[in-house]
């Protein structure tokens, strides 16, 4: 018997990557039909919205349910992958968003 399953991550100015990811999430060798895709996209300034809007219109009909949600931190930081910014803004923030993809679970 086949489970639904939740892909879902955050994204934050992915651009650059974001076509190789869907592209993998496209050869997920599970049924679509139970495959439900939740993004959240935070502060992002680059294409990465728009990568994923086109995404769930091109296959949305094949997934039981993209959703693609906005949810913006109140401070917008440029993530210079030092420690200190990581502990100010980035770990805190990460930890709520794994909480609403948790919630969108239940």
């Amino acid at each position: 018997m086949n489970k639904t399953v939740l892909v879902s991550c955050p994204v934050s100015n992915r651009d650059w990557i974001l076509p190789y990811y869907l592209e993998h999430i496209k050869n997920i060798n599970y049924p679509k039909h139970l495959i439900h895709i939740y993004w959240i996209v935070n502060n992002s300034k680059d294409s990465s919205l728009k990568l994923l809007q086109n995404f769930k219109l091109e296959n949305n009909d094949d997934y039981a349910s993209i959703e693609i949600a906005l949810e913006n931190s109140s401070t917008y930081f440029e993530d210079e992958r030092t420690t200190e910014t990581r502990e100010k803004f980035t770990y805190g923030w990460l930890s709520t968003l794994r909480n609403m993809v948790l919630r969108k679970n239940s």
